[in-house]
């Protein structure tokens, strides 16, 4: 869900002959999980139920970048605990498809036809940025 999802609430409170469950949309075949500044509830029970749920849903992370930096006052919770919560909840692992992995040096080098010796990476973290110049 994107920001028309972020004051959704999960209401608890059903009236009698009605349910509280919340219902995946079962054509849903990804959940793709990254930094949310919209991140709650009712996005983490959506998630974890198509993950559950649906056969076949995938499970893919952008990164697992503990924190991010939205302020220079402070270091924010990143999008790694978002990941983090909801392959919890799920009890699934995700496919990273973000530094330090090599998914998108290997998509690359195989679409384009381009070597890994020739590319060149613009990074903003020194942590993933390192791993994945060292995996490369």
């Amino acid at each position: 869900g994107g920001p028309g999802d972020a004051g959704k609430v999960i209401d608890l409170s059903a009236e009698q002959g009605q349910s509280a469950k919340l219902v995946p949309d079962t054509e849903i075949g990804a959940v793709v999980v990254g930094f949310d500044r919209h991140m709650n509830y009712h996005k983490l029970q959506y998630a974890t139920k198509c993950l559950r749920e649906i056969p076949g849903c995938h499970f893919v992370a952008t990164n697992r970048d503990a924190v991010t930096h939205l302020t220079a006052d402070d270091e924010w919770a990143g999008g790694g605990s978002m990941v983090a919560a909801i392959a919890a909840s799920s009890q699934r692992d995700p496919v990273l498809v973000g530094k330090p992995s090599q998914f998108m040096t290997e998509f690359l080098a195989k679409e384009y036809n381009v070597s890994p010796a020739r590319m060149c990476m613009v990074g903003d973290r020194l942590d993933t940025d390192i791993l994945f110049g060292q995996a490369s």
